[in-house]
């Protein structure tokens, strides 16, 4: 079973209330399998013409519901002369807030009837939430909205509960001033107390067509159409005339605007030329799934015109397919989108469908699977992303390992780090030998690593035997995948080096652990590459000579601040026992060494600091 077929089946009982019978009319929709539970309901709001389907005979009942359109279908539960008398006496008062929103025409009438009628507030920060400013997008509404959209449609804000309760299971995310108006839909049987399957209301959620549907369905017996036509005479039944629809595809030769009248000439696929002429309001212009401004509309478009009984009702634009290149940023699996960063149109989001294809190296491949920051060459319909492809050549890398986590690896080349992640089959071999984990790699160790687009793909280590005589712990790191240490050896170098947990440690032949090595200790290291293999010491403190130049002096806590000649800051700390001497070997006292005086200590490394037993002032 599909996920969108499971998914309905779970959410569909927060919008059911009954599965009562619904008349059944000739109107059929083809793409409602998953959606039993709403069908009835939505050939109830089709054969009423409060929602209407589509063209080619589909309801598209999974589509999200703007805002605009939500207000349309509640409208739609009075009678149409209301509308149309309502925007006739106070469209004027609206036209400039409708403009400077960019309201499209069509929706005009049905956004001033929610004005006047109360369902939405009479506020430029409502009308600026029904179409995004930039992209000129109608946007989603979410549940909890048409609810009290609803609730306002149907007049009955009169018997709403100010101190209602609500039991679903995520009350929290719902606001507090829409508690009131979903507890009266579940009084008047409009919606489930139940929620979907889980009991949870999801208020945030974009509503889905067929939601919608059964909302409506259930709340028609309260609406002011169904009122006036329960005062009104029967009506004498006729012999129903068979609509003839017509679709025409071709391309746009002309088009008129005057007064409330629009003229298309289009050059059809058989070579002929077809004129029509209707009024602006009667005409649905759409772009793919998106309905579009009359204004859009542009001579040689290629367009597909529905005729209703000789009437035209419909145009359907093609959607332009546009190629961008550029870098891939991200990917959403959750929300279906990879963004890309191309030079013309800066950072851009693209929706992908189960129809989408994306290659790389002429390989179908998942999105998931896609290299990010990869050049991607793709070709869109508007937003929505129809083919991919990319090319990915493998790089190699050289350098020292300076850091590596699970599923990382850094290598510095040059002085130039570079940061990867790791592929989830990345295969590593030390010396030749392939090793089953990371952590058998060493911080220091001398590494090639090769990419395939922006994974590790397989790491070189050469390791060779190599051993550090008489030299100095200069420092100790520890964190959860590796441990290290620093030490300097006989020539005044320093190397970063690995302890794991096959190192053998020993200090005065008692066999220990990393734990009691300590900083200044003199120690014979054994290594194969970074990698400490044995580690062999007295305990003794070694001790260093360092020189810079004085940054300050502190005798509260007894220390003297210096800078090294290759920019090191190290403080000095000395005891009573210290010996503080002149060139001239005469002893001073610490208050007799000032900023900027070069000096020169000897003592033992510990905390990255100096514990000076010597410290010599190059003054006479």
């Amino acid at each position: 079973m599909k996920l969108k077929q499971i998914m309905n089946k779970v959410l569909a009982p927060l919008l059911i209330v009954s599965m009562s019978a619904v008349p059944v009319s000739a109107i059929k929709f083809g793409d409602l399998q998953g959606y039993g539970w709403a069908e009835k309901y939505i050939t109830d709001v089709s054969n009423k013409g409060i929602i209407s389907g589509y063209p080619d005979a589909t309801f598209k009942p999974g589509y999200s519901v703007t805002r605009i359109e939500s207000l349309v279908m509640i409208a739609n539960l009075y009678p149409k002369t209301d509308i149309d008398n309502i925007y006739k006496n106070s469209s004027a008062k609206y036209m400039s807030a409708l403009n400077k929103y960019k309201i499209d025409d069509w929706a005009k009438p049905y956004v001033v009837f929610a004005l006047e009628k109360g369902i939405i507030p009479n506020s430029e920060k409502m009308l600026n939430s029904l179409v995004d400013s930039s992209s000129r997008k109608h946007i989603n509404a979410v549940r909890y909205e048409v609810c009290v959209f609803l609730v306002r449609g149907l007049g009955l804000e009169g018997e709403i509960n100010k101190g209602a309760k609500l039991s679903y299971n995520d009350n929290k995310d719902i606001i507090d001033q829409a508690v009131p108006y979903i507890e009266l839909l579940q009084r008047k049987g409009i919606i489930s107390k139940l929620g979907d399957g889980s009991g949870n209301f999801f208020p945030k959620k974009a509503v889905t067509r067929a939601e919608t549907a059964v909302m409506i369905s259930n709340a028609y017996k309260y609406s002011a159409k169904a009122q006036a036509q329960s005062t009104q005479p029967p009506v004498q039944p006729t012999v129903p005339q068979t609509p003839v629809q017509e679709v025409i595809s071709g391309k746009i030769d002309l088009l008129t605007f005057a007064d409330n009248n629009m003229t298309v000439a289009i050059t059809s696929s058989d070579n002929k030329v077809r004129n029509f002429t209707a009024p602006k309001k009667s005409v649905s212009v759409v772009a793919g799934d998106k309905i579009i401004s009359i204004n859009d509309l542009k001579v040689g478009q290629q367009v597909e015109l529905t005729v209703n009984n000789s009437q035209l009702t419909k145009i359907a634009v093609a959607e332009e397919t546009v190629r961008y290149s550029g870098k891939l940023v991200d990917y959403s699996i959750a929300d279906k989108t990879i963004t890309v960063s191309t030079e013309k149109t800066g950072i851009k989001l693209f929706k992908y469908t189960d129809a989408s294809t994306v290659y790389v190296n002429d390989k179908l491949t998942k999105i998931e699977e896609l290299p990010k920051n990869t050049i991607i060459d793709l070709y869109a319909q508007g937003d929505t992303l129809i083919k991919a492809s990319m090319t990915v050549t493998k790089n190699e890398f050289s350098g020292e390992i300076t850091d590596y986590t699970s599923n990382s690896i850094t290598i510095s080349e040059k002085g130039v780090s570079t940061k990867k992640e790791l592929s989830k089959d990345v295969k590593i071999y030390r010396n030749d030998k392939r090793v089953d984990s990371i952590s058998l790699i060493a911080i220091g160790d001398t590494a090639k690593i090769t990419t395939d687009g922006d994974k590790v793909i397989e790491i070189l280590v050469d390791a060779q035997n190599v051993k550090y005589m008489s030299a100095v712990i200069k420092g100790i790191e520890m964190n959860s995948y590796y441990n290290k240490i620093i030490i300097g050896d006989r020539d005044g170098n320093e190397h970063n080096l690995t302890v794991n947990n096959d190192t053998v440690i020993r200090i005065n032949d008692v066999k220990t652990n990393i734990y009691s090595l300590k900083l200044g200790h003199e120690v014979d290291i054994y290594a194969k590459g970074a990698m400490v293999e044995e580690i062999v010491s007295r305990g003794d403190y070694k001790q260093t000579t360092v020189s810079g130049k004085v940054i300050e002096v502190d005798l509260v806590d007894k220390f003297v601040e210096i800078r090294t000649g290759n920019g090191d800051v190290v403080r000095l700390y000395y005891t009573n026992a210290t010996k503080i001497e002149k060139l001239s070997g005469t002893l001073i006292e610490p208050r007799k060494i000032y900023k900027d005086d070069q000096v020169t200590a000897i003592g033992v490394y510990s905390g990255g600091n100096i514990s000076a037993t010597r410290i010599i002032v190059d003054i006479d």
